[in-house]
């Protein structure tokens, strides 16, 4: 459960700064194969491979092995923020650490879309994530 955890972590944290994983080798100092096999959880790290991580990222090794709070328990939080996003079909209530998220992971999407040719998709996307970052 716990390397799932932290690949999923580490997908979300490069993700949100719309980063390459040969970028995210620069920043870290780790291969990015290690960083790869990482993401996909099919390896752990060792100690100095997280704190390696940890400080490319720019957080503490506590925050990169953080286990997700289940929306059930974060959605019962009076403290945490609260934003309507609406969707063709539906309007949706996150918090703001959620919406943080949902802007890195457009980033990244935009970012390899356009690098990869497909620039009226990203265009498209864009188009969404305004929408969203409006919410």
């Amino acid at each position: 459960m716990m390397q799932e955890s932290l690949a999923r972590k580490l997908r979300v944290l490069r993700a949100e700064r719309g980063i390459t994983l040969q970028e995210a080798e620069e920043l870290t100092g780790v291969t990015r194969e290690t960083l790869g096999a990482l993401e996909n959880g099919q390896r752990g790290a060792y100690t100095n491979t997280l704190q390696k991580i940890a400080e490319g990222y720019g957080i503490t090794v506590g925050e990169l092995l953080e286990e997700p709070v289940p929306l059930g328990d974060e959605a019962s939080s009076p403290a945490a923020p609260r934003h309507h996003v609406r969707t063709k079909h539906d309007s949706i209530e996150v918090s703001e650490d959620v919406k943080a998220t949902l802007m890195g992971l457009f980033e990244a999407l935009i970012h390899t879309l356009e690098t990869s040719g497909f620039d009226k998709q990203a265009t498209k996307v864009a188009g969404v994530r305004d929408e969203v970052r409006a919410a």
